[in-house]
């Protein structure tokens, strides 16, 4: 907590850039009848042979790995910039709908949350960075061996234990295939998560049936709840967004990347629910290591809460 205090303090303390409407510039100068994206099987990542423990080892089959847009990235604070935009704030609809079905799968990197929702009632995000609507394709999350690490971005250099990752594709390409094809093609909400007391509501109901996908590749459906008990209202805070990448392979640098500052709450028990899964490799971690900025811009914003 009190990290998290001091990281909104010195955010709130930047002083303001005001950015134009329209997409940011990438370098500064120094699923019901439409839920197709939301059963994608890869939801625009994970393709492909490979594992965390020589992540260099990826360059070979996709080179895009080692390009000039990669995520994640560490965030220190001096390279941030408030940005006081005219955007319209970030909105969202459906996530408080409970989906029709609701699906965990263990990938082997990963366990990923999908759901098939009513027609019209996706879960979609709008506004803020973002030129369009953007439809869930998945959830997934990022863990480390202990409590030292997990977290796939850090702030100064700080990690955390857990990450949340919410993938959306921008619905204007019609599919997620189509969209990661586009330097804006994916959004994506990362949710960090420090240790503490108190349980996570989200987690907690997938955790109940994680027993059924210890393996990789195994899949069941859950008992199907709205994606509101994550508790998202936590980018009402502010967030900080940067353009970046897919964290797996193919690594295609489409990403809006829109970061909460705001920490989650998990516990210990949640935590070891995610450790116990198998991956591929045997690998204990599902957590890239962080890449160079190359003079990305990173913008906090603050004035526009999540609404709907």
């Amino acid at each position: 907590m009190r990290f998290q205090l001091l990281l909104i303090g010195a955010l709130l303390a930047l002083v303001p850039v005001y950015a134009k409407a329209g997409r940011f510039e990438e370098q500064d100068d120094g699923e019901g009848s439409n839920n197709h994206g939301s059963n994608a099987s890869n939801g625009g990542a994970h393709r492909g042979h490979f594992g965390y423990t020589q992540p260099d080892d990826w360059l070979a089959d996709f080179p895009i790995c080692s390009g000039s847009r990669q995520s994640p990235i560490n965030i220190e604070l001096q390279d941030v910039k408030m940005m006081e935009s005219k955007r319209p704030p970030l909105g969202r609809y459906g996530y408080d709908t409970r989906p029709k079905k609701m699906t965990i799968t263990n990938n082997g990197h990963s366990v990923q949350l999908s759901g098939v929702w009513p027609a019209r009632d996706t879960p979609t995000v709008y506004g803020g960075p973002l030129t369009g609507l953007y439809e869930l394709a998945q959830v997934h999350f990022h863990w480390g061996a202990d409590n030292d690490a997990g977290s796939e971005h850090t702030v100064a250099n700080h990690s955390f234990p857990l990450e949340m990752h919410m993938v959306h594709w921008k619905k204007a390409y019609q599919n997620i295939s189509e969209a990661i094809k586009h330097d804006d093609g994916i959004a994506v909400l990362g949710y960090l998560l420090s240790l503490d007391k108190n349980a996570n509501m989200g987690i907690e109901r997938m955790r109940t049936d994680f027993s059924k996908i210890l393996k990789p590749r195994q899949s069941t459906d859950i008992d199907p709840f709205p994606l509101s008990l994550f508790d998202l209202d936590l980018l009402k805070e502010g967030y900080v967004t940067y353009l970046g990448s897919l964290t797996t392979p193919p690594c295609s640098e489409s990403v809006i990347w829109l970061i909460s500052v705001r920490i989650k709450d998990v516990t210990i028990d949640e935590l070891e629910s995610f450790r116990k899964l198998q991956l591929d490799n045997h690998d204990d971690h599902n957590y890239r290591p962080t890449q160079p900025l190359y003079n990305r811009p990173i913008y906090y914003l603050y004035d526009t809460p999540l609404k709907g």
